[in-house]
């Protein structure tokens, strides 16, 4: 669960559904629909990742760092942050894994080399940085508790971008919008990394 304002959000999405639903004067059929069309639209890039220009990073990727974490949730979800760099992993798991507490690792460049253009490869340059708690169109905010949330992190000492993700559904239908799929083959792969060490 993400932290709002030092608490744990802890109200199910069918209360603050009926709520917003009842504040704003629409029909559940008609808030539906919207909520719907506001998760299909924030469903996509940020940018178009065609005519967007990835960052450059070092060829010898000198101080350039990837961190991937999870929350926990109200389940047995994994929490856990994971951080590679040139040479070096760190992993510091806290519960539902393999390994709790800290651990290092070291790992050749060119391991980490392809993990840095795993991350061109998704286009996470041109991903929302939030696809937990994005705005609509028309201002309103489609707010999902009680979940995992993921984040995936590329840090340079001039650039950085991460991209939050939490996303779910209910009956087979989205309830908050889904990044695009690069997102998840980068975590499916960090998460590998993770597991071949023993630490997941």
């Amino acid at each position: 669960m993400r932290i709002v304002a030092g608490m744990n959000r802890l109200v199910s999405v069918a209360l603050i559904t009926a709520f917003t639903a009842s504040i704003s004067g629409q029909t559940k059929p008609n808030w539906q629909s919207q909520r719907e069309a506001c998760i299909t639209a924030l469903s996509s890039f940020a940018v178009d990742p065609s005519v967007t220009k990835p960052p450059q990073f070092p060829d010898d990727l000198e101080e350039v760092r990837i961190e991937f974490s999870a929350s926990g949730c109200l389940g047995t979800c994994p929490s856990f942050e994971l951080h590679i760099e040139k040479n070096r992993a760190s992993w510091d798991g806290h519960s539902f894994v393999r390994k709790k507490g800290k651990a290092e690792k070291q790992i050749s460049t060119h391991e980490f080399s392809e993990i840095v253009h795993a991350w061109l490869d998704a286009k996470m340059y041109a991903m929302r940085d939030d696809y937990c708690e994005p705005p609509c169109p028309d201002g309103t905010t489609v707010v999902i508790t009680d979940v995992q949330d993921t984040s995936i992190t590329l840090k340079t000492p001039s650039y950085s971008k991460q991209v939050f993700e939490c996303f779910t559904t209910n009956d087979g239908k989205p309830e908050n919008p889904k990044p695009p799929e690069g997102y998840f083959h980068l975590s499916h792969r960090l998460m590998q990394f993770a597991k071949s060490n023993h630490w997941m």
